[in-house]
């Protein structure tokens, strides 16, 4: 079910200026960092400026420099943001509350988080949904070496379609005319 007929999600004053405003959910992390679901990429912002500070007001100064009242001084929160494209899958094991989402990038250290109990679930779905969405198409193959392909076909943040066939150096010849042809074929039903 579409995300978009919930109510917006509710943060603080310095996650919301930090990030778009299309917030399909939003969750804390118990780390202290805010994940904010958007339309086009997750946002995670940086516990520096968050945790008991949050009460506090975090103001944006003029040198680039936070400051949380009364009087400590803090450096700009670590704001990344990570286009759904991106993403392989997600998973959420419940009675811990860990969300781990894996990246296409086999190389890529996978995000984990464990999710402040408030909102979690609903976070939780609109990552799902926002991963889906950006898949197109998905086709399998199968290399010689063994093992199995996956290709998906992702639409972009500007809404370009392109196919995704990782591979690494360890694939041989004849697994890289295999994967090469599978990426043909990707791009070939979806009509590019």
């Amino acid at each position: 079910m579409p995300m978009w007929w919930r109510k917006a999600a509710q943060l603080p004053p310095f996650v919301r200026e930090r990030v778009p405003k299309d917030v399909h959910a939003a969750a804390q992390a118990e780390s202290g960092e805010w994940l904010a679901a958007c339309g086009e990429a997750l946002w995670v912002i940086g516990a520096e400026c968050g945790g008991a500070n949050a009460e506090l007001g975090v103001t944006k100064q003029p040198s680039g420099v936070t400051k949380a009242e009364p009087g400590v001084t803090k450096a700009e929160p670590a704001v990344t943001n990570y286009p759904w494209w991106q993403f392989a899958n997600g998973a959420f094991q419940g009675e811990e509350r860990r969300l781990q989402l894996s990246f296409i990038d086999a190389e890529a250290e996978q995000l984990e988080f464990t999710l402040a109990e408030r909102g979690a679930r609903q976070f939780v779905a609109a990552i799902t949904e926002r991963i889906d969405d950006s898949l197109v198409h998905q086709q399998l193959g199968a290399p010689p070496s063994g093992g199995t392909a996956r290709g998906p076909v992702r639409r972009g943040s500007d809404g370009e379609l392109f196919a995704q066939v990782p591979w690494d150096e360890a694939a041989g010849e004849a697994d890289r005319v295999v994967l090469a042809a599978l990426e043909r074929e990707l791009l070939e039903a979806v009509g590019i």
